[in-house]
């Protein structure tokens, strides 16, 4: 789920690829429902909510994956020191879909998330809690995966961020209290038509942001065999103004700390470094702090056993840390640049 939300591309023995990278501006009609015959088909809408006391997560899921006629649902995941770890999925009869394929408009049974004068609004009704949040001033984002991506002939995935970052208002209810949330958040978009199981161990999407505006989104996978050249990850840097002012593929990472995750019982690393061009002169390390969420997607055994046994295959979790990292890059910045925001990890099959 998740973000699952939120990520990209690849991997077999051999690759097939009819797509350039082209990472963009993103537009509305890159994001909205779009439909495929495929079995894999799977399409999902991630928002991030946060701010010193609340990290909230919600999903929007539509597939032809689900048991019977249910083809779409909602995910809530909620971390706080009042709520303590919260986790609830839903899932709906295609019946309940109603879905709008030329605006952002999704209503998954009484849930809605829709883009309505430029702002987002999103209501989620999940057992006792209740959620109603408006995302405001969002900063445009752009196609991470480079529009789609082939894994193979005919098959596909694109990740897009439409926007990363935005100003957020409104409350929560939770079984019975009324909260109110003021922050900041973001929101991902993940479409493929092939079942991501069955190529892929690991995703995960990073965004920071460096105290004087600049922004850093990374995203990718891993692919499920450990071989060189088994993940493809891509990275956009943003200036204050919010333009692109560098991007493209990841060309190798250097592990530099790898420890067994005592929850999930993964081996994951925690703290890396990406370089970003041939020559190895522009790279960023990156560094896992603390834990903001973790799921243990089997723990709703009905709910998401029924929803997610096709995607995820074998033993899903989902993991979120606040992270740092320093970007050194001479040809855009003077001296190394700190940045700090989230790391989230979408583990599917351990190598």
């Amino acid at each position: 789920m998740q973000n699952i939300f939120l990520l990209l591309l690849l991997f077999s023995t051999s690759i097939f690829s009819e797509s350039t990278l082209n990472i963009r501006k993103i537009v509305t009609q890159d994001y909205i429902y779009k439909p495929y015959e495929e079995e894999g088909y799977f399409q999902g809408w991630n928002y991030l909510f946060f701010n010193n006391e609340y990290h909230i997560f919600i999903t929007s899921l539509i597939s032809n994956m689900g048991p019977g006629d249910k083809n779409h649902g909602i995910a809530l995941s909620i971390k706080s020191e009042k709520t303590g770890n919260f986790f609830v999925t839903k899932e709906f009869s295609v019946k309940s879909l109603e879905a709008s394929r030329i605006n952002y408009n999704i209503k998954n049974y009484n849930n809605t998330f829709e883009l309505k004068d430029n702002n987002y609004e999103i209501k989620v009704f999940a057992d006792d809690v209740k959620l109603n949040l408006i995302f405001k001033n969002g900063k445009q984002g752009f196609t991470l995966s480079g529009d789609r991506h082939y894994v193979k002939e005919g098959r596909f995935v694109r990740a897009d961020v439409p926007f990363y970052q935005a100003d957020v208002e409104g409350y929560m209810d939770f079984k019975g209290e009324i909260i109110p949330l003021k922050g900041k958040g973001g929101m991902e978009h993940l479409l493929t038509n092939w079942e991501v199981y069955k190529y892929s161990s690991r995703w995960e999407i990073m965004r920071v942001f460096s105290k004087d505006g600049y922004a850093l989104i990374t995203g990718g996978f891993h692919g499920k065999e450990k071989l060189p050249g088994d993940f493809f990850k891509t990275f956009v840097i943003l200036d204050k103004k919010n333009s692109i002012i560098l991007s493209g593929r990841i060309k190798k990472d250097e592990q530099i700390k790898i420890e067994k995750e005592t929850f999930s019982g993964y081996l994951l690393p925690t703290k890396e470094k990406m370089f970003l061009n041939e020559d190895s002169s522009c790279y960023y390390t990156s560094e896992n702090i603390d834990s903001l969420s973790k799921i243990n997607v089997l723990s709703s055994i009905s709910a998401i056993l029924r929803f997610f046994v096709n995607l995820f295959f074998a033993n899903p979790y989902i993991l979120a840390f606040s992270t740092k990292v320093t970007v050194t890059c001479p040809t855009i910045f003077s001296s190394p640049l700190d940045f700090d925001g989230v790391h989230s990890q979408y583990l599917i099959n351990p190598k």
